[in-house]
């Protein structure tokens, strides 16, 4: 708390929390670090799970998590192709929803289950990776000026590795506590430590046991990373604006919704202080047209209004 009214106050502060300000940055950095932190808890979970309970090695545990990749790979595929007619509001908001459903499909996994249902529910995680992440990311820095997408990236990945790294810890001891609640109570410390402790004791039946208590607790884990995400999609519907990545490819509400009538802007987007508004560029006493440089995902970069490329200074 004092470390934020420090920064406040300051003239040249390290983290500009006034970034937070613009709705569409603060939710959108919100809705990045949330998913990041599924994606993270998920993969945390299961390879474990791959390589001690189904018995796969490194290589086949890799391949195992291809249809994540996949799918992640097809959906955003489909989203860049089509972002100028989605409200990203909606998109992020569905993104979560078939994550949610991805990890519901992750609860039936179990220590006798085939592969199937592992691959199902990476497929549906993916896809729904593949519709947040991306948009999530664009949105972030589609409704920054220019002057700003620097701090505002750096602050966003900030948020997001605090939450990857969050996402072990709490989903960690979430997984571990289930583990031992499924354990028999003759089951031996090393066995409590770790599954990989209780498959290393050669115990038929241990090793049985310690292999549906994982499956156990990493139903417990996807439970509550289901109930994060769903949280998190409330708020994105309530908080995020409705807003399309267009085809001049920064954030608005649609043409003519900008401050200059372009949809250039969005309506809830305010400059910060120090920012100034775009005008003509002075060069050898004459003025030329304005210099608009937008995220290379969004449009075409480094190139002024006109289409011309813009030179270096």
């Amino acid at each position: 708390m004092a470390c934020a009214l420090w920064l406040r106050r300051a003239k040249d502060p390290l983290v500009d929390l006034r970034l937070f300000t613009n709705r569409t940055f603060g939710w959108g950095s919100a809705a990045f670090a949330l998913v990041s932190f599924a994606m993270t808890g998920m993969l945390f979970t299961l390879t474990p799970f791959l390589q001690i309970v189904h018995g796969a090695d490194a290589q086949r545990t890799g391949a195992e998590l291809l249809p994540m990749i996949g799918a992640l790979l097809v959906s955003a595929a489909v989203i860049n192709n089509l972002s100028a007619r989605l409200n990203i509001r909606w998109t992020i908001t569905a993104g979560m929803v078939i994550c949610c459903a991805g990890l519901g499909v992750l609860t039936r996994a179990g220590a006798g289950t085939g592969y199937w249902v592992t691959a199902l529910a990476l497929a549906v995680f993916g896809l729904g990776l593949g519709l947040a992440l991306p948009l999530a990311a664009d949105s972030v820095l589609a409704t920054l000026p220019p002057a700003q997408t620097g701090a505002g990236s750096g602050l966003s990945r900030a948020l997001q590795q605090i939450a990857v790294a969050l996402s072990p810890a709490v989903l960690g001891s979430v997984l571990a506590s289930g583990y031992r609640h499924g354990l028999p109570a003759t089951a031996s410390a090393a066995a409590r430590g770790s599954v990989a402790g209780a498959y290393a004791t050669h115990n038929r039946p241990l090793i049985v046991a310690a292999g549906h208590a994982y499956a156990h607790g990493m139903a417990l884990a996807a439970m509550v990373t289901i109930a994060v995400l769903a949280v998190g999609a409330v708020l994105t519907v309530l908080f995020l604006p409705a807003l399309f990545l267009s085809a001049g490819r920064s954030a608005s509400r649609g043409k003519g919704d900008g401050v200059d009538g372009h949809g250039d802007r969005p309506a809830d987007h305010a400059l910060l202080p120090g920012d100034a508004e775009a005008g003509p560029v002075e060069r050898g006493g004459r003025a030329e047209p304005d210099q608009v440089t937008v995220h290379p995902r969004l449009g075409d970069p480094d190139r002024n209004r006109q289409g011309h490329p813009v030179r270096g200074d």
